[in-house]
Parts: C-alpha cells; sequence; structure tokens
C-alpha cells in the first residue's frame, strides 16, 4: 500500500525519473519514465527493473546508487517490488501508401511503411508485442487549424501498419468550414504513431484529404488498336495533378497507366495493349493508385488502325 502522503520516486534500472510518482490512490501511482540510455531494437527490447523508493531513502544513500540497488527491496519499502519496464524503439515511418484520401471515403485504410515495427510473427510468444497491438494508434494532426484525431492500427507485416482512416475527420471539416466560413477543397495532415498518448516514432508524414472524389462523364475516342497506344482523352471533374493520377482500363492491375493531367476537368491516357480483340472495358481514374471512380465508361478494343478524324472532312465526288 502507497502512503499517500509520501514523496516517492520511481527508478527505471538505474535511473531516476526526473518527477516524483503521483500517488493515485493507496494501490496505484503515476510514474513518468526518464530517457533511455541508449537505442534498442525491437522485438530485443531494452528490459529494465523498475522500483519505488522514498526520497527520503534515496538521499539517505547518496541518489542512485549500487548499494541501494543490490539491497533487499523489502527490506525498504512493502512497494519496492521488482517489476518490469520495457524501453522499445521509436519506428522510423519511410512512406504511406497511399498517401491521398478522400474525406467521403471512411472505411479506408493506409499503410505506413517504416523501420522498428514490432513483428507480428512474435504476438504470441512477446508480451511487448502483444501491448504494443494493443496501444499503438496512429495519429493525425491538422497543424493549420490545431487539431488531431486517432485511429486504430492493424499489423500486416513485419516493417508495415495499417492506419484506419479517422472516421470524425468529416465532423472536423464541418466544423472547421463553420468556424472559418469556408469550404475546404484540400486538407493537410501529418501521420505519426503514439503509445500511451506521447509520439512513438521518430518523424512523421504528410497525407492530403480531398473533399471531392474524381468523376469520368466522357472519354473520346471510345476505342482504339488491341497494341495499345491510343491517347485518349478523358473528361469529368474534380481531377488533381498528384504523382499517382491514373487510369485503369478494365479490373486487371496491368491496365493501370500513368496519366496527364491537363486541367481539373480534363486528363490525358495512353491504352495499355490487350491480348484479346473486340473487349470492351471500363476505364476509371485515381489520384492514388488506390481508390478508383466507378463511373462504367467503356473503352472497345479493336483490331487494325482506327480513323479518328479526317481532314479535310469533305471534297468533290469526282
Amino acid at each position: 500500500h502507497f502512503d499517500v502522503d509520501a514523496e516517492l520516486r520511481c527508478v527505471f534500472g538505474h535511473v531516476e525519473s526526473l518527477e516524483p510518482a503521483i500517488i493515485m490512490n493507496s494501490t496505484h501511482l503515476s510514474c513518468k519514465s526518464p530517457r533511455a540510455l541508449s537505442d534498442v531494437v525491437i522485438p530485443s527490447a531494452s528490459i529494465v527493473l523498475l522500483r519505488v523508493f522514498s526520497s527520503y531513502v534515496i538521499e539517505a544513500f547518496g541518489g542512485i546508487t549500487e548499494e541501494l540497488l543490490n539491497l533487499d527491496a523489502s527490506t525498504l519499502s512493502d512497494h519496492s517490488n521488482n517489476l518490469i519496464f520495457t524501453y522499445i524503439q521509436r519506428p522510423t515511418l519511410v512512406s504511406i501508401q497511399p498517401n491521398i484520401g478522400f474525406i467521403s471515403n471512411l472505411r479506408s485504410t493506409v499503410s505506413l511503411i517504416g523501420n522498428g515495427f514490432p513483428d507480428p510473427e512474435q504476438e504470441e510468444t512477446d508480451q511487448v508485442i502483444r501491448e504494443l497491438s494493443s496501444t499503438l494508434l496512429c495519429h493525425f494532426t491538422f497543424p493549420k487549424y490545431n487539431t488531431k484525431l486517432y485511429s486504430s492500427v492493424s499489423f500486416i507485416r513485419f516493417g508495415s501498419i495499417m492506419c484506419h482512416v479517422p472516421k470524425k475527420i468529416e465532423n472536423m471539416i464541418e466544423d472547421i468550414s463553420d468556424n472559418n466560413n469556408e469550404t475546404y477543397d484540400r486538407i493537410d495532415a501529418l501521420l505519426d504513431i503514439t503509445l500511451h498518448g506521447k509520439v512513438l516514432s521518430s518523424n512523421s508524414l504528410q497525407y492530403i484529404f480531398y473533399s471531392r472524389e474524381p468523376l469520368v462523364t466522357s472519354i473520346l475516342p471510345e476505342n482504339g488498336p488491341s497494341a495499345g497506344g491510343t491517347l485518349i482523352r478523358i473528361e469529368g471533374e474534380n481531377f488533381v495533378d498528384t504523382e499517382q493520377l491514373s487510369c485503369k482500363f478494365g479490373n486487371s492491375n496491368f491496365g493501370i497507366v500513368q496519366a496527364e493531367f491537363l486541367t481539373s476537368n480534363v486528363i490525358l491516357c495512353k491504352t495499355p495493349m490487350s491480348k484479346e480483340v473486340g473487349i470492351t472495358v471500363t476505364l476509371e481514374v485515381s489520384l492514388n493508385k488506390v481508390s478508383y471512380t466507378s463511373n462504367n465508361i467503356n473503352f472497345k478494343y479493336v483490331s487494325g488502325a482506327v480513323i479518328l478524324s479526317a481532314n479535310p472532312s469533305s471534297g468533290p465526288s469526282g
């Protein structure tokens, strides 16, 4: 039992916490861990003993000395038990896939690629990994608006975790718009990882929310040779000049080609080759190569050359 009137100090290994322990009640107290002395790597985390001493005892021994630490904890205090505390490495974030999303798509996820993430294969045998699985959160910060949102994470493989886009993002945008009497086509965020409410990752990465998803209304021409290479003019709405701006012909990833941005209403794409002649495929557009439109605009592959236009378009009969 803790004496609520006592001044207690937490000692992590050989390092004393910079702040006194906060005694919540006779059975619970809160300690702020000091900075780890060296970097460690998950899952080989740095494990230290966590002990609690009275400030008077520490003062009597002249600080955190080997003599103090080597004494039987029970002779000093009933609450100086040999608890375990684990320091883990701060993960480094390398990239986000995709780094663009839409406010209207609240079921979307993003993959964070980085170094120092827990290995999900060790979750069953490693208590530290299990605790991380339940306490890590994705942290979306909106610096311009002094706002932040949290979302759950799912481990998918070593070096990569999956973040779920916060469900409250739409309400947050509405509040920002109402408070500033403005509408927003784009909201920039910073994404990092938190543990117990504190930022864990050593860096953050940019993530962009767009308020409107792209829309395809028409294409010209509507057919072309199966050899591919036909330049298609695609008209629609809400196109954005991003690195991942792309067209997808059919359902296969082999049908994905890079798009050329002209305006927010016009982009260009060259058709990929098709192994089948006479087949009709849908043409959809994406800003991030993950979420594609579903406007069902059709393009048909035909054999041989296709006449797109004639110049002049008229002439004498004889």
